[in-house]
């Protein structure tokens, strides 16, 4: 099971805008790709983790096993998302099968293979493991970022860090 995908438009300072998302039950797969996929990026997380889409990442979530995956989110309501690339490609750069295997999907011939990378913590905007997402929104500079990233450029710059050579869990 899987989500529709989608990416977000630019704020009025020209930077697209960023979202968060925090795994509250399950597990789940956060397939990123820039538009038209020159970088596509492969994000597990469980349960407390924080998986940061930042400016100018496109995505779709993936509920890799049978058992629930429930979320919460934080993202500006200054935009509405573009499904449209999504559509007109019939998906994601890769589908991910059952078992786990990546298939890549015919309508990106130049997508490059999909690197790994780790849920976030960014703590200079009290994005930790141990902090729920929900409890951001009474500290206003933990949440600016989504009006205005590019004010957060430099502390976003790390949200996709790829993970070391360990394997998908």
């Amino acid at each position: 099971v899987k989500t529709k995908g989608h990416y977000h438009p630019r704020n009025p300072a020209g930077e697209h805008y960023p979202e968060i998302y925090e795994v509250l039950k399950g597990r789940g797969h956060y397939l990123l790709q820039t538009y038209p996929a020159d970088d596509v990026v492969m994000i597990e997380a469980s349960v407390g983790e924080k998986v940061m889409i930042p400016p100018g990442y496109g995505h779709v979530t993936i509920n890799p096993g049978g058992e629930e995956l429930v979320m919460a989110n934080l993202v500006s309501s200054d935009f509405s998302s573009d499904y449209g690339p999504y559509i007109e490609r019939r998906g994601a750069a890769y589908y991910e099968m059952e078992g786990g295997a990546l298939v890549k999907n015919p309508r990106y011939p130049d997508a490059p293979p999909v690197r790994c990378c780790d849920p976030v913590e960014v703590p200079e905007l009290g994005i930790r493991r141990g902090t729920r997402l929900y409890d951001l929104m009474g500290q206003p500079r933990s949440v600016a970022f989504l009006n205005r990233p590019e004010e957060f450029m430099g502390v976003m710059a790390g949200a996709l860090r790829r993970v070391p050579q360990r394997g998908r869990r």
